[in-house]
């Protein structure tokens, strides 16, 4: 039975929003029609109220929040919503969202996965992806599910 927190409009406006994060085209999306959220600016790099800096906490809040089991429940992909709401609180993550390259290995699969690194040359991808080539098919920052 669910509890009267999940009848909450909150609790149904966050469910919704973290089970799109669950989608690798939906976090482009956002990194690419709102970078004022994924990226801080150079200006305001150091600032705690700039919109990076609060999303950066609300996404680490929904990573608290969400994976407790008691509210994981909830979630149809629990270990693609986890998944992606940790990588989210990589800065350079959220940089690298925006790369068709890093979407498509993360819409590829999951499995066997190095844990996410940013390539030294502006590529996105793993530490596997650097030492084998970029065609063994993994994926940046997945863990396995």
């Amino acid at each position: 039975m669910a509890s009267a927190t999940a009848a909450t409009p909150r609790f149904k406006i966050e469910l919704e929003f973290v089970l799109a994060l669950a989608n690798p085209q939906y976090l482009q999306h956002l990194g690419v029609t709102m970078p004022h959220l994924f990226n801080p600016s150079e200006t305001k790099k150091d600032e705690d109220n700039s919109d990076a800096a609060c999303f950066a906490r609300y996404l680490k809040y929904l990573l608290d929040y969400w994976r407790l089991p008691e509210y994981s429940q909830y979630l149809t992909h629990p270990a693609a919503t986890i998944r992606n709401l940790e990588l989210l609180q990589n800065e350079q993550f959220r940089r690298d969202i925006t790369h068709p390259a890093l979407v498509e290995k993360l819409v590829e699969g999951f499995a066997g996965f190095a844990p996410y690194q940013p390539q030294q040359d502006g590529e996105v991808g793993n530490a596997t992806d650097r030492a084998e080539g970029p065609v063994n098919g993994t994926t940046a920052g997945v863990a396995g599910e």
